[in-house]
């Protein structure tokens, strides 16, 4: 089975995108991960405003830059070389924890742009095919973005889009990859999550479905099919004190 990796620079086209695979079917967090919802996934509240990134993957991702004495506003110090062989060996063993945390039932997902860096250090944590999803953002537009956000000076902006895009971009050459606009995800929400699934279908990636009911019950999220198949499921967890 293929799984995903949703990065690219973070944006909230990106998070879109991720909450549209999780309503496709894909698992993004173990039920006991999701049950313990508070400190663990970043963005709750309403659906469109989730980010859909685990706090733990984050924390690794994070943990790797502040090895080399980096950070992801400024990682130009960011090296595989300059991680100790000590360090990446506890990393892996809890990446590889996140990973064994999925059911297989269907295809996980797992979205953080600091993959964007660190995706070369994770693959020896995969224990299946992975896709790569890169959310592409022009680099003028990423660079005027940062500017009336954080006030980042555009230089600034333009050289850290280079630095990233080149890092994920090399790491894309060991893996498949698809790559999506963030202008379509914004302009062409529907039609575009559509052109993606069709995309990962022909690239491999099986159990996806056209949008879905996303439900939170019985400690876990469930993207069902159909209204019947929701319904269903919340029987099946509520232990029959599902009102009619």
């Amino acid at each position: 089975m293929t799984n995903l990796i949703v990065t690219g620079n973070a944006c909230r086209a990106a998070s879109a995108l991720a909450g549209r695979l999780v309503r496709m079917g894909c698992e993004y967090a173990p039920p006991e991960v999701v049950s313990a919802m508070e400190g663990v996934v970043r963005g709750e509240g309403e659906e469109e405003e989730a980010t859909w990134e685990r706090v733990d993957v984050s924390e690794l991702n994070e943990g790797l830059l502040r090895a080399c004495g980096c950070a992801w506003e400024d990682p130009y110090l960011f090296r595989v070389d300059g991680i100790s062989s000590d360090e990446i060996k506890s990393f892996h063993r809890r990446a590889s924890g996140v990973i064994a945390g999925f059911s297989g039932e269907g295809p996980w997902m797992m979205k953080d742009a600091h993959f964007a860096l660190t995706l070369p250090i994770w693959e020896a944590a995969f224990e299946t095919p992975v896709m790569v999803v890169v959310v592409y953002e022009e680099p003028g537009e990423f660079a005027r973005r940062l500017v009336r956000e954080q006030g980042i000076p555009s230089s600034v902006g333009m050289a850290l889009w280079e630095y990233r895009m080149c890092h994920l971009l090399n790491a894309c050459r060991r893996v498949s990859f698809v790559c999506v606009e963030r202008s379509d995800l914004e302009k062409y929400p529907a039609s575009s999550g559509e052109r993606i699934r069709e995309a990962l279908e022909g690239a491999g990636v099986e159990g996806l479905f056209p949008g879905g009911i996303s439900i939170l019950a019985g400690g876990g999220i469930c993207t069902a099919r159909d209204a019947d198949a929701a319904f269903a499921y919340l029987v099946r967890t509520c232990a029959g004190t599902t009102p009619d």
